[in-house]
């Protein structure tokens, strides 16, 4: 197959690459002509191990504002093209990238019935305070395309259902490939844990109040006061930066919560591994319960027992295992209260992780992913 994938995504900033970059790399090494569409912030970012050819990066003026109007115009002009010159067989695109073609492409896929248009769902609109906006687009985007698309994708069952209840997708083609994880990279038998004297506690990601962070660190505040070695390392790019970095101080935490700028993909699982317990405190936000969060696999797959809040995104993946300590809400007090229980069982965490190790696996290699949509393209 023929694929070509378009998406509004900046990805030389993108903390979640790996869904789009070893994807591809997955449906090239199955023998399907991939190519990956999107934009960036800084640089044409490349990516070691992924073959030439397969990302291509839309050039946009520098100016912000002007920016993305201009990668709006040259994503609507490419979907015509790629529909007019009739040599794609799978055309996928997000939301935005569907919503912004919509309203041009009717008269090509009248002439073009051989290319079967997907719209790929990872996310919904993740921004609170413009949530109740760009939900709106967000379902917009839906209704145009069940006009215009064959068949939906979703990176979970929650958004299947999500998606499907509000712009009643009912009979159309749909399927779902969640979040990955590249096996051989995130192998605990692969790097050496350093000795140290703390019980480290492990956050990668965007680094925001909406995400949870706050609490957490309000979280290990009463923790380090009973438990003198605990401390937190977040690595991401900070969003809050001024209310976390005076959170931090206020709580007196500078010596026992370190912050650290985003790394490259690379070093994060050496990182997992020297870590005892990562956290993902993300609370009952509609964006988050729909989602699979990739950093949990991860964390799975490096043989890590886990603290998540008690949401739909989170049960998915980790179920009722013993490797996953429930916090009942994204409140400090609750979280406090999940690490502390995983602290005291310390001891048993790395035999926990094994099982953690297994589930990522057998159910959520990138490969199984890839399997999913070739399965489900295959079927169109």
């Amino acid at each position: 197959m023929k694929i070509d994938w378009i998406e509004l995504k900046l990805l030389d900033v993108a903390t979640n690459h790996p869904s789009r970059t070893e994807m591809c790399r997955q449906l090239h090494s199955l023998g399907h002509e991939i190519r990956y569409y999107c934009g960036y912030r800084y640089s044409k970012r490349e990516f070691p191990g992924l073959p030439q050819g397969i990302i291509h990066y839309l050039n946009a003026p520098r100016l912000k504002r002007i920016r993305g109007i201009y990668l709006v115009v040259k994503v609507i002009f490419l979907v015509n093209y790629l529909l007019w010159k009739k040599g794609t067989d799978i055309l996928i695109l997000d939301y935005l990238t569907n919503l912004s073609s919509s309203a041009f492409i009717r008269p090509f896929r009248i002439l073009n019935k051989k290319t079967k248009m997907i719209l790929d769902v990872r996310t919904l609109p993740a921004v609170e305070r413009t949530f109740k906006r760009d939900i709106k687009i967000f379902h917009l985007s839906l209704k145009k395309a069940k006009k215009t698309c064959d068949g939906f994708t979703f990176i979970s069952p929650a958004m299947k259902d999500y998606c499907r209840k509000n712009a009643n997708l009912d009979g159309k083609p749909m399927a779902i490939w969640s979040s990955g994880v590249n096996e051989d990279i995130f192998d605990p038998d692969r790097y050496i844990k350093k000795k140290k004297e703390n019980f480290e506690l492990f956050y990668h990601g965007a680094i925001s109040v909406g995400r949870g962070i706050k609490n957490l660190i309000e979280a290990l505040a009463v923790l380090s006061r009973k438990y003198s070695e605990m401390t937190l390392t977040l690595v991401g790019q900070i969003c809050d930066e001024e209310q976390i970095k005076k959170l931090i101080a206020d709580r007196g935490l500078g010596e026992v919560c370190r912050i650290m700028n985003p790394v490259v993909q690379a070093r994060i699982p050496q990182m997992i591994r020297d870590c005892d317990l990562p956290v993902i405190p993300l609370g009952r936000f509609r964006a988050w319960e729909v989602s699979s969060p990739l950093k949990l696999i991860e964390y799975l797959a490096m043989g890590k027992s886990v603290v998540l809040t008690d949401i739909e995104a989170h049960r998915a993946i980790a179920g009722s295992h013993p490797f996953a300590f429930y916090s009942r809400s994204d409140k400090p007090e609750d979280l406090a209260e999940a690490i502390e229980k995983a602290y005291l069982a310390k001891s048993k965490l790395e035999i926990f992780g094994r099982d953690a190790r297994a589930l990522a696996v057998r159910e959520f290699t990138w490969k199984k992913q890839a399997d999913r949509l070739v399965h489900f393209l295959a079927s169109l």
